[in-house]
């Protein structure tokens, strides 16, 4: 009698579990949009994770941050184009090498002159907002945040090796 129950038991529960609807795998689409939800979200943390920092590193009264979040986000912008420009091109520099693209001789010398321009180009935004920081921020405070910006660096990247970022799940 117990061997029956154990086996109806058994039979009913495997029943049951087939009959279940099967998830649909998520198309292509939805999972690139998952990834750039994540990357969005994850993005936004960095950012609030800077102001933070760079907020106590450089001893920001309200009314400074008032002045320079605004400015420092178009300093940014400018940068991350920049560079965004420069690290295509050596990514596109890279495929040519590895045999996955082609290109001429003159098209890979333009490359090698847009990644090589990028690095002149962010000095060139340095040199242009520098005496813009001034005029919102003491010369010490200007010092504070070029000093922030590697120190951020230098945190993210130790914080990413150790697999302990803003926005990652545990």
């Amino acid at each position: 009698m117990k061997r029956l129950l154990i086996i109806l038991s058994i039979s009913f529960l495997a029943t049951i579990a087939i009959a279940q609807p099967k998830e649909k795998a998520p198309s292509n689409e939805s999972r690139q949009e998952a990834v750039r939800q994540q990357r969005s979200q994850w993005y936004k943390q960095v950012q609030n994770a800077k102001i933070a920092f760079f907020t106590t590193a450089m001893d920001l009264t309200p009314k400074e941050a008032e002045h320079f979040w605004p400015l420092y986000n178009e300093f940014w912008k400018e940068r991350e184009r920049v560079n965004r420009r420069s690290h295509h091109a050596l990514r596109t520099i890279g495929k040519v090498l590895e045999g996955e693209e082609k290109v001429s001789d003159a098209q890979l010398k333009e490359l090698i002159e847009t990644y090589i321009s990028g690095g002149t180009a962010e000095g060139e935004i340095f040199r242009s907002y520098y005496p813009r920081f001034q005029k919102i921020l003491s010369i010490e405070k200007v010092a504070r945040m070029y000093k922030a910006e590697e120190d951020f660096r230098i945190k993210m990247i130790q914080q990413l090796r150790s697999g302990n970022m803003p926005g990652k799940e545990k």
